[in-house]
């Protein structure tokens, strides 16, 4: 015990403040409260980790913290590790392009992966439809004779986040999308969640998130894809076995 022990117990208080604020901005996702947005949620993750980075140099004092009077080689370089990474999340409040995996626990963007906004350029909606409704999708299919991917998402799912920042967006996926009506199925949250949830159960037997389904515009299942993948080939092998199908 000693005073190291009481700046761990403060480094972890600030690791779990973040954590925090990632769950409550899945209450607001699903609430619809529209107020813990991607951008306010990286914009406090940022502060935190400066925060931590600055009381690591003992800048910054509590009640029962002992004065730093000298830095260690250690407390440097961890201090170093926090303040840089706080103003590499702060970057991505000005379009710079942040590790995938730090997307993946953020929420969507309000302005385009919920509300159906316009895309950025690190959308997967980029240049694409993406339904909410599978009658809508069934509707749009008939027309173009295209297959139908099914998206079976949640608002909180970051397995779900995961895979739209980091494999849908992929130039060999988006083309294989283009050749798609592409709809999304929210089982967590939205007007019809409920709907989607009892149809994903029902007619696939999981309620597993994310799950994939590619449909023939006559409503017949072609093939399945179930979960996330870190291999792309994978995603691509399944998408092209409904193109051919």
């Amino acid at each position: 015990s000693g005073g190291w022990l009481n700046s761990t117990k403060v480094v972890m208080g600030f690791l779990e403040m973040a954590a925090a604020f990632k769950f409550i901005s899945n209450t607001d996702l699903v609430w619809g409260w529209g107020f813990f947005s991607h951008n306010i949620v990286l914009a406090i993750w940022a502060v935190l980790m400066v925060l931590c980075g600055v009381y690591l140099l003992g800048k910054i004092r509590f009640p029962h913290d002992s004065p730093v009077e000298f830095l260690s080689t250690g407390r440097l370089g961890i201090s170093m590790i926090f303040l840089v990474f706080g103003l590499y999340l702060s970057s991505g409040l000005y379009g710079q392009r942040l590790h995938g995996l730090i997307y993946s626990y953020l929420p969507p963007k309000m302005n385009e992966d919920v509300f159906g906004g316009s895309a950025s350029k690190f959308s997967y909606h980029e240049g694409l439809t993406w339904y909410k409704d599978l009658n809508q999708a069934f509707e749009a299919s008939s027309v173009t004779s295209k297959p139908i991917f099914v998206d079976f998402t949640g608002y909180t799912c970051t397995n779900c986040r995961w895979m739209e920042v980091n494999v849908f967006i992929k130039p060999e996926v988006k083309e294989r999308f283009e050749k798609m009506t592409l709809v999304q199925l929210y089982t967590d949250g939205g007007p019809n969640h409920k709907e989607n949830q009892i149809y994903e159960i029902e007619r696939f037997g999981t309620a597993a998130l994310p799950y994939y389904v590619i449909l023939s515009p006559d409503d017949e299942v072609i093939s399945t894809f179930p979960g996330m993948t870190r291999n792309i080939n994978d995603f691509i092998d399944f998408l092209d076995s409904g193109l051919e199908g």
